[in-house]
């Protein structure tokens, strides 16, 4: 047999040798603390950057949609027999498959049973199909319980009769991460479409009075003056409006033209938006768990 014996200790003669010539450059030139500083702030500049470029186009992303849907569904101005006319949040009821399965990608890596390629592809067939919820902002307003088992039982029927393998079996708690996920898109959405699809405007609403939630809005409900001067608005030059009648309801659209003035009419409206919203509208009770934080 070989004897390889002489490798290892040539190793070990060149890394005694490697540390005793580094202790000795050590001692002859002693750290550069200024430029380690600097190296590390120079990391920690490149990593903010590069989060605030992340953060940017999520926000962007978000806003886009958000938009888009505003444009097409917009809220319900609904008339009451006894009472004036009130706002009331539409669900978008088009069919986005990329929206279900990010929401199940981006949870799956919080998981302890990560979801491979093909189980979400069948995932979120069953949900448009078995489940009829076709975009996050539905999910978002789902019962986790009722998806789990509705999925589960599918699986189930799907094995008997066909004896595939493949399938997931998915718990309430994965169900329950996945709604996490597209409550976290879907309350940018909503705050949008409250706000008459003014992004500009939600964004100081965020940036400079910590208030780019429903939840948010409504602390200000009895003082939108007060939340109109923290802001800096200004009255708006012109807006253009479009109204439509359809059984009973009137679809209500307002582009306000000018995006860098907001009416202290236009924050009271939306303050009151939110609090309908979340005293009115029980499948939307989830985002009263929704506050912007302190550090953006």
């Amino acid at each position: 047999d070989l004897d390889w014996s002489y490798i290892k200790s040539r190793t070990k003669t060149l890394s005694e040798k490697a540390k005793e010539n580094l202790r000795q450059q050590q001692q002859q030139e002693p750290p550069n603390m200024e430029a380690a500083e600097q190296a590390v702030k120079d990391v920690e500049h490149a990593m903010e950057q590069l989060h605030q470029y992340d953060s940017k186009r999520r926000r962007d992303r978000v806003a886009n949609a958000a938009l888009a849907r505003f444009q097409t569904t917009s809220g319900i101005m609904k008339e009451e027999d006894d009472e004036p006319s009130k706002w009331i949040l539409y669900t978008p009821e088009e069919k986005d498959s990329e929206e279900l399965k990010e929401c199940i990608v981006q949870s799956s890596s919080t998981t302890t049973t990560p979801i491979v390629k093909d189980q979400i592809t069948s995932l979120v067939t069953k949900l448009m199909e078995h489940c009829h919820i076709y975009n996050w902002r539905q999910l978002a307003n789902a019962n986790a319980t009722d998806i789990a088992n509705i999925l589960n039982n599918t699986h189930r029927d799907e094995e008997k009769d066909n004896n595939q393998g493949g399938k997931v079996m998915v718990s309430v708690k994965v169900v329950e991460s996945w709604l996490d996920y597209a409550q976290s898109q879907s309350v940018e959405e909503v705050i949008v479409e409250i706000c008459d699809g003014r992004i500009d405007a939600v964004e100081t609403l965020r940036d400079q009075a910590r208030s780019g939630t429903p939840k948010d809005l409504c602390h200000w409900r009895h003082i939108p003056e007060m939340l109109w001067e923290e802001c800096g608005f200004h009255h708006p030059k012109s807006s253009t409006s479009k109204t439509k009648k359809n059984e009973g309801t009137t679809i209500s659209s307002t582009i306000v033209e000018d995006k860098g003035e907001v009416s202290l009419e236009n924050v009271a409206t939306w303050c009151q938006r939110a609090y309908q919203i979340l005293e009115e509208q029980n499948e939307y009770e989830w985002l009263n768990w929704y506050t912007t934080s302190v550090v953006s």
